[in-house]
């Protein structure tokens, strides 16, 4: 089995244009557990890879590859440890294919990257004044992500690749960006990539004047479009036309896979014990073999699981040709529309968010 971490794949790639993170996590010595928890999901991840492996490998290292490479193992991780049965495709295609009720579930994986020049997310810097990035800074990173798989998904489709009723996904991960975005979007109440995909824009409130008795009113503006930098407008509110219609939704995070591995995984990967506990373990296994690994898994760990993975969501296109179900993904929170209502869903608990009128 060819390890993820191989320094053979290295070769051949010059030291500058080899991804900063990836010479990180593969040579610093705190990052051991991280490297064989990745090599551990990869070694089932790449049987159902439809890349060469050598590709693969050797595009993971290169500059501006890495989260996204990452990504890809994590989703598959993700998706195998809820059930999902994956299929091997010896075509060029989307990174990742599902069943789910002997449909088809195509996932294209992006991590977005902190883009270049004076659109460039920066780092939030340390003991200096700092005046944080705009929703549109953001904005204008996930429009890229999600423009860039739409382009390869629909040229998917003409070659065949994507059949007639076959769903497809994009699953966007922008915690490679500085850790404001997450700041961000807790205090808006979702993540921004329901902003993207409905156009909605900024919070206002509307304070009566006259008749102080009236409520005070809240709403949300329209936002079709942001812009560059240099006045370019970029098209955003992508799931509020036909215009995608391809796409049966998008997969979202702002955690990188290195933040869920440390703060999600690893704590629910790992038992402790008293000494007593261990020798009844010791004791049962001595007569059983299968029973200490039974009973080192704690029983709530399913459970602690998905509490793991709540960080991610599922954002759905009501003009998508072929719907996405609130069954499939289950486990992560769902975003959806109803009755003109932006309403959010998560274990079977459903709640109204915004209230307003789809074109």
């Amino acid at each position: 089995m060819v390890n993820f971490w191989d320094e053979k794949f290295d070769d051949g790639i010059k030291n500058d244009l080899m991804d900063c993170a990836y010479c990180f996590n593969r040579f610093h010595p705190d990052r051991e557990d991280f490297r064989n928890w990745i090599n551990d999901i990869y070694q089932n991840f790449i049987k159902y890879c439809p890349e060469d492996e050598k590709k693969f490998l050797e595009e993971s290292r290169k500059n501006g590859k890495f989260n996204s490479r990452l990504w890809e193992i994590y989703t598959f991780y993700v998706l195998n440890k809820t059930g999902y049965i994956f299929e091997k495709t010896n075509k060029e295609g989307p990174d990742i294919l599902i069943k789910h009720d002997n449909i088809n579930i195509w996932i294209e994986c992006v991590a977005s990257q902190s883009g270049n020049n004076e659109n460039k997310i920066k780092d939030s810097p340390i003991g200096t004044v700092y005046i944080p990035q705009t929703d549109e800074d953001y904005l204008l990173r996930i429009s890229e992500s999600f423009n860039s798989k739409a382009e390869k998904i629909s040229k998917y489709k003409e070659r065949g690749i994507i059949l007639e009723n076959d769903l497809v996904v994009i699953a966007i991960n922008t915690g490679s960006l500085n850790k404001d975005i997450q700041t961000k979007e807790f205090a808006n109440g979702f993540p921004l990539i329901v902003n993207a995909c409905f156009g909605i824009g900024d919070l206002t409130y509307s304070i009566p004047i006259e008749d102080q008795d009236q409520p005070i009113s809240r709403c949300y503006q329209k936002k079709d479009q942001i812009f560059k930098k240099n006045g370019t407008p970029i098209n955003i509110d992508y799931f509020n036309s036909n215009k995608y219609n391809i796409i049966s939704g998008v997969l979202y995070t702002n955690k990188s896979v290195f933040d869920s591995f440390y703060n999600n995984i690893m704590p629910i990967t790992k038992c402790s014990y008293s000494e007593k506990s261990k020798n009844i373990l010791l004791l049962f296994a001595y007569f059983f073999k299968t029973v200490q690994k039974y009973l080192r898994i704690n029983m709530s760990e399913q459970k602690s699981f998905k509490k793991s993975i709540s960080h991610i969501s599922v954002i759905h296109n009501p003009y998508a040709t072929n719907k996405l179900s609130t069954k499939v993904f289950k486990d992560f929170k769902h975003y959806f529309i109803e009755n003109d209502i932006l309403k959010t869903r998560l274990n079977e608990e459903i709640k109204s968010l915004i209230s307003f009128k789809m074109p």
